[in-house]
């Protein structure tokens, strides 16, 4: 999903600073970013962007988000046909 038809990158990440630093040094080196703030917004996103047939090369996603954990939103992607490649981060530490 770069602007020239290359891959593009799909973020849900919770943390908004973090989520906008992010979305910028991607679209500074050419690459369209769709954002969400939560899982389930993430989850609507991807299922949309999948009916209109734009392909999405990474999800970025937060292991913990509300509405809808990063493990959840991976298990529904699955279970909806919506296939995509998954890079999960934390900032969470026990």
């Amino acid at each position: 999903m770069r602007g020239d038809g290359g891959p593009g990158l799909a973020q849900a990440v919770t943390r908004h600073q973090l989520r906008t630093a992010a979305g910028r040094a991607v679209r500074i080196a050419g690459y369209l970013v769709t954002e969400a703030e939560n899982g389930m917004d993430a989850l609507d996103g991807l299922v949309r962007l999948k009916h209109e047939g734009t392909p999405v090369d990474l999800l970025v996603t937060d292991l913990r988000m509300p509405k809808l954990s990063g493990t959840e939103l991976v298990g529904e992607l699955k279970r909806q046909g919506v296939p995509v490649p998954v890079f999960v981060v934390s900032g969470y530490g026990d």
